[in-house]
């Protein structure tokens, strides 16, 4: 990360503060984000809960990433991830009171472990991707299972 800092600084003494000010931005979400898990995984230990998943969550500033949430589908988030959701929603407001958290569930994807005729298998799909499987139609056949691993 001290490379892409140090491309930041460059830019601001070539450019201008203005210029560089939502690339800074970004770089402090990014580089925030680590810290920001590592306090909700302490979070979940004091509160002596589990998610049952493995997560990791990107707060980005609204105004600094070119994100639209124009036209987005309605989502109903399925159970296995539904508690994390509500977790990180009461550590985040307990972190930072006054702001809201808005999910950007057509950005995010994940890992599922599938397991097809005995053989495991771990596919990175897209959260709606992940949400139909899980909504329709995997518990139909009975040769295949699947869970959660990762979800980003």
């Amino acid at each position: 990360m001290d490379l892409e800092e140090n491309m930041i600084n460059r830019l601001k003494q070539a450019c201008g503060y203005e210029f560089t000010n939502k690339f800074h931005r970004m770089f402090t979400d990014i580089s925030l984000a680590e810290g920001l898990n590592s306090k909700f995984t302490s979070f979940l230990e004091k509160e002596n809960t589990s998610v049952g998943i493995n997560y990791f969550v990107r707060v980005l500033q609204q105004g600094a990433w070119p994100l639209s949430q124009t036209g987005l589908s309605p989502l109903t988030v399925p159970l296995e991830l539904e508690k994390t959701v509500q977790m990180y929603e009461t550590f985040y407001g307990k972190q930072f009171s006054g702001r809201k958290l808005t999910w950007l569930h057509h950005l995010s994807n994940g890992d599922v472990r599938i397991t097809y005729l005995a053989k495991p298998y771990i596919v990175n799909m897209t959260t709606f991707q992940v949400f139909t499987l899980g909504c329709a139609g995997l518990q139909l056949l009975p040769d295949i299972s699947f869970s959660l691993c990762d979800f980003f």
